[in-house]
């Protein structure tokens, strides 16, 4: 499944692709923010239930190349909910990103996902 952020003046670009296979490892998280104003300022990154603002889980502060604020890749499942649920939140576009940064503008950012693509594994010979 892929989840996408809308374009910001901020944010060129944001995505998170959440993978559940059959396969080890079953249960992976990937994402990139691509945004050269943030890059370098952000001290803190989460996933949270939208509504609630219940933490779902936290992410690491890792940048990547270029322009890219936030980065990671096939990072295993670890949050404060079970997979299932976060999945289904995700799926229903119930999943915020809450970035904290260094700039006194924009001290903490609420961004939004859409779900883009959801494809489900069951096919044969896909996991």
């Amino acid at each position: 499944m892929i989840l996408v952020l809308a374009p910001s003046p901020l944010i060129a670009y944001g995505q998170l692709v959440v993978v559940e296979r059959d396969a080890a490892p079953a249960r992976t998280l990937s994402w990139d923010l691509e945004s050269g104003q943030l890059r370098g300022h952000i001290e803190d990154a989460a996933l949270v239930e939208r509504g609630t603002g219940r933490l779902v889980m936290s992410l690491p502060v890792t940048v990547g190349p270029d322009s890219i604020a936030l980065h990671d890749s096939a990072v295993l499942y670890s949050g404060d909910v079970a997979f299932d649920q976060f999945f289904n939140l995700a799926r229903n576009e119930q999943i915020l990103l809450v970035l904290e940064t260094d700039i006194p503008s924009e001290p903490r950012l609420e961004l939004a996902f859409t779900l883009y693509e959801y494809k489900p594994w069951s096919q044969p010979y896909c996991s």
